[in-house]
C-alpha cells in the first residue's frame, strides 16, 4: 500500500534515452510538471552515449536544467555492457530503498525490462509502463509477459489502448488513455513582426502560404507533401522542411527535379529552444504521423503558436484533430493532402479562427500540469 495515499508522492521516472526528442521532451515536461505539484521526483536517462550527429540533440543538459538526475546515475543504456547492467540492477535497487520511492514509471523497454528484474521484491512499488509509440506494443517474443509486470499502463492513443488489451491481455482497468501535454509558455502565439523577422531569415515572403513540416527528414511524409504541392493549383503556397536526417540527400534530389523545387525551403536541423521562430514563419503545419512521441509534439507545438495543422488521422491524431482546430486527413496520400492545402491556402479568415481554435485546445486540455494531475490520480488507483 502506498504510504503516501493522498499527499506528495516519490517518483522515479526512467526513460532509456540520450536524445532530446522521442518520448523525452513529454516525459521531462511531466516530471517537471510534478515536482511543481509537490511531488519528490526523479528522472533518470541514457547516460552512455555521448557522441550526437549535427542533427541530434543531448537531453542531459535540459534535464540538467530541472534537477532531476538521480544519484548515484543510471547508465540506462540499450548499450550497457552486462556489467553496467548488472550494476544499474543494483542501484535502481537501493535507489528505490533508500529514496523510499512509491512510483516507478518506466517509458521505453529497456528500463521497463530493468524494472521488472530489478524490483520484483518490491510488493508495495506502484510500476507504471507508458507506451510512448505503436512500435512498442508489436507482438514480440518475451512482449506478452513483459507487457503483463507492472500494475497500470498509460497510452496516449485509444487505438493503442486496444492493441494493448488484445494483444497483451492486459486488463482494460489497469490502463488509461493520457494525452501528452505542452509547454504552451515556451510555443505560443507569435507577433507579426516576429512572422516578418522569421520570413526574411528563411528568404520567404510574406504574402505566400508556408506549410511547414517538422520532423526527422527520414520518410515522414516529407516526398507526399512534395508530391502534394506539385498538384495544388495555388501557386503562392510554399514548403518548409525543419529538420534532417538519413533521408535528406534523396528528399533534396527529389526536390531538385520537381517543377515545384522553387517553392520549397529546407531550415535544417533547429535546436528547441528555437523552434517557436521557425513556427512564426508559416501558416499551417503539415503531420502525417506522431512519430516517436505517440502524443505528437509536433503538432501540438504548432497549435500552441496558434497555427493550423493538416494532419492525418492515425493513432493520437485520430482522437483529437478535427476540422474545429486543423485540417483532418484520412490517408497520406498526395491527392488527400493536396485537398487539405487548397482548403487552408484558399481562406485566410478559417485558417486563422482553426489556429486560435487550437491555441485555446492546448491551453484549456494540453498542458503539463493537467497530465500531471491525470498522471498522479491514475497512480493512485493502483495503490488499493
Amino acid at each position: 500500500m502506498m504510504p503516501r495515499a493522498d499527499g506528495p508522492l516519490k517518483i522515479l521516472h526512467l526513460c532509456a534515452y540520450p536524445l532530446f526528442s522521442g518520448a523525452v521532451p513529454s516525459t521531462l515536461g511531466l516530471a517537471a510538471a510534478q515536482r511543481r505539484d509537490g511531488h519528490t521526483v526523479f528522472l533518470a536517462l541514457d547516460t552512455k552515449r555521448g557522441a550526437f550527429n549535427d542533427f541530434e540533440e543531448a537531453a542531459e543538459p535540459q534535464v540538467a536544467l530541472h534537477g532531476l538526475a538521480p544519484t548515484p546515475a543510471l547508465t540506462l543504456s540499450t548499450k550497457s555492457t552486462p556489467i553496467e547492467v548488472v550494476r544499474d540492477l543494483s542501484r535502481l535497487k537501493h535507489l528505490v530503498r533508500s529514496e523510499q520511492i512509491d512510483v516507478v514509471h518506466t517509458h521505453l523497454s529497456h528500463d521497463h525490462v530493468l524494472a521488472t528484474f530489478a524490483l520484483w521484491r518490491e510488493p508495495d512499488l506502484i510500476r507504471v509502463r507508458t507506451f510512448h509509440s505503436a512500435r512498442s506494443l508489436a507482438p514480440r517474443f518475451g512482449q506478452s509477459w513483459l507487457n503483463r509486470q507492472a500494475r497500470g499502463f498509460i497510452v496516449r492513443a485509444q487505438r493503442h489502448r486496444e492493441l494493448l488489451c488484445q494483444r497483451f491481455g492486459v486488463p482494460t482497468d489497469s490502463t488509461r488513455v493520457i494525452a501528452g501535454g505542452i509547454d504552451a509558455t515556451r510555443f505560443a502565439p507569435v507577433s507579426a513582426p516576429e512572422r516578418r523577422a522569421a520570413r526574411r531569415a528563411l528568404d520567404i515572403g510574406d504574402d505566400v502560404v508556408v506549410i511547414g513540416h517538422v520532423a526527422l527528414l527520414a520518410d515522414r511524409g516529407q516526398q507526399e507533401l512534395v508530391a502534394a504541392l506539385e498538384l495544388v493549383a495555388h501557386t503562392n503556397v510554399q514548403l518548409l522542411f525543419v529538420g534532417r536526417g538519413e533521408g535528406e540527400d534523396h528528399l533534396r534530389a527529389r526536390v531538385s527535379v520537381s517543377r515545384v523545387g522553387n517553392r520549397v525551403h529546407f531550415a535544417g536541423y533547429v535546436p528547441a529552444k528555437e523552434l517557436r521562430g521557425i513556427y512564426a514563419a508559416m501558416d499551417a503545419a503539415f503531420v502525417p504521423q506522431a512519430g516517436n512521441d505517440a502524443s505528437a509534439r509536433a503538432a501540438l507545438e504548432a497549435l500552441a503558436c496558434q497555427i493550423p495543422i493538416v494532419a492525418v488521422r492515425v493513432d493520437a491524431l485520430a482522437d483529437w484533430v478535427t476540422p474545429v482546430l486543423g485540417y483532418p486527413l484520412e490517408t497520406r496520400e498526395p491527392a488527400e493532402i493536396a485537398r487539405g492545402i487548397m482548403s487552408l491556402a484558399s481562406d485566410r479568415t478559417e485558417r486563422e479562427r482553426r489556429g486560435a481554435a487550437g491555441h485555446a485546445y492546448v491551453l484549456s486540455q494540453r498542458s503539463f500540469e493537467q497530465e500531471a494531475a491525470q498522471t498522479v490520480a491514475f497512480y493512485r488507483t493502483l495503490s488499493h
